[in-house]
């Protein structure tokens, strides 16, 4: 059991005695005897209405943003922090006794590949005998055990208290899937990121951020943490030029491409094939056998940076490209089905215009049939992307099957009108029941197909 003085882990003055904190919570409902409860207001819920919940559970310590809410009588300290939320990373990493100085993180922000990348990079870790943690969309995981997560990127306690756990488990990297959300609420503060990885950024999140522009000042946060020494980026991305010009003078800049050569580490005659692909590595003036079982090109982007990350941690090249012939999909990403129909099945995640259009056109460089694709898109997202997706469909395929994707609290049907909006032909099916899209799908590919 972790014990802590109150005054050791918050700086500002306590309102009230020192005290013995034995853990801490922002959910009034997973606080237990002497923790300190953080009430601050949410995006949904205000954390100060359940202060005297947390306190009938046991807190004995409040930190609070609404300094009128402090009383006495309730043996309880009060600390009043105006902005909570930028401060509760320090207090649970001061509380966790900063595990993720002891450990080397590797963040990995971007529209598309986070999960990928992160789980390349633990994979080629555990091939190469490392204990690694991976922190995303999937939940975190690390040695066998799993921690289902709301989000990304979990909230600060979650992070630090998981970084404090893996350290127990002498886990010496961390993988972790860093989200614009995640940054722009300051999630990741506290955090030591030894590597920021930069995938590629296009239209996403307009919804939350007000502008693409302001979606990209989100991502490039992660440039500018305190203490970063590497920033591994995509030169084939849109967003190379902005981030090595705001790039601070003392963090080592890798870049990689499958198409520049100008670039530290890029890939030279590259062969695709139904199995994957092969090519020549380029990095510091040698060439390398490059082999991984993988399609999509976006995932020679995605091996690659996690091929660099490793081998600027110290790793040997060969070794790490040896363990890479053994990178396997991660799973919806563009996760072969098999069958014994002769039909090139592919799941896969792509939610956004780019993703989409990556998945088809890498798909069509492997099938010699036709492409029938089905999709649709999440409700109480960002609408302006869905009739953009439905053209796209349209374009890179041959047959488009437009259906539900978790509408949320919009109508399935409204959704499905805004996408029909991008379809310029008629011939296409809506069939908003998932399960029957797919089922339809299937049936009307032929040998061949894909």
């Amino acid at each position: 059991m972790l014990s802590r003085t109150l005054s050791s882990i918050v700086k500002q003055p306590l309102i009230g005695m020192d005290r013995n904190i034995a853990g801490i919570a922002i959910d009034s409902r997973k606080v237990k005897p002497d923790f300190l409860f953080l009430a601050m207001q949410g995006e949904k819920q205000d954390g100060h209405s359940f202060i005297s919940q947390a306190i009938a559970n046991g807190a004995v310590a409040i930190a609070l943003e609404n300094e009128s809410l402090v009383h006495q009588g309730d043996d309880v300290t009060f600390v009043v922090i105006s902005d909570l939320r930028a401060e509760m990373g320090y207090i649970a990493s001061r509380f966790y006794d900063d595990p993720s100085g002891s450990l080397t993180v590797v963040g990995v922000t971007g529209t598309n590949g986070k999960t990928s990348v992160t789980h390349y990079i633990c994979h080629l870790l555990k091939m190469l005998e490392k204990k690694c943690a991976v922190v995303g969309t999937l939940g975190v995981d690390w040695n066998g055990e799993h921690l289902e997560t709301e989000n990304t990127t979990p909230d600060a306690i979650t992070l630090h208290k998981s970084f404090h756990q893996m350290l127990k488990d002498d886990v010496s990297v961390v993988a972790m899937e860093v989200s614009s959300h995640g940054l722009e609420q300051q999630r990741c503060n506290g955090i030591h990121f030894d590597t920021a990885i930069m995938t590629n950024i296009t239209h996403d999140h307009l919804d939350y951020h007000d502008s693409f522009d302001a979606y990209v000042q989100a991502k490039m946060k992660l440039f500018a943490m305190p203490g970063l020494r590497l920033a591994i980026v995509n030169k084939d991305d849109n967003s190379y030029g902005r981030i090595q010009k705001s790039l601070p003078s003392n963090v080592k800049l890798v870049s990689y491409s499958i198409h520049d050569s100008s670039s530290d580490v890029y890939l030279s005659n590259v062969i695709s094939s139904h199995k994957g692909y092969e090519a020549v590595l380029n990095y510091n003036k040698q060439q390398y056998p490059f082999s991984i079982q993988l399609l999509g090109e976006f995932n020679l982007h995605n091996a690659l940076a996690a091929i660099i990350a490793l081998c600027e941690q110290g790793f040997d090249m060969q070794s790490v490209l040896s363990a890479a012939t053994m990178l396997k999909g991660v799973g919806g990403r563009m996760q072969l089905v098999a069958n014994d129909h002769n039909i090139m099945a592919v799941v896969d995640y792509a939610h956004t215009p780019d993703a989409l259009e990556n998945v088809l056109k890498s798909i069509r460089q492997q099938v010699q049939g036709r492409i029938i694709v089905v999709f649709g898109c999440g409700g109480d997202r960002d609408r302006a992307k869905r009739s953009n997706m439905a053209a796209i469909g349209e374009k890179l395929a041959d047959y488009v099957v437009l259906t539900s994707d978790n509408p949320r609290s919009e109508k399935p049907e409204d959704i499905l009108a805004e996408m029909k909006a991008g379809m310029s032909g008629s011939d296409y099916s809506v069939i908003s029941a998932r399960d029957k899209a797919i089922f339809y799908a299937v049936n009307y590919a032929r040998p061949g197909d894909c």
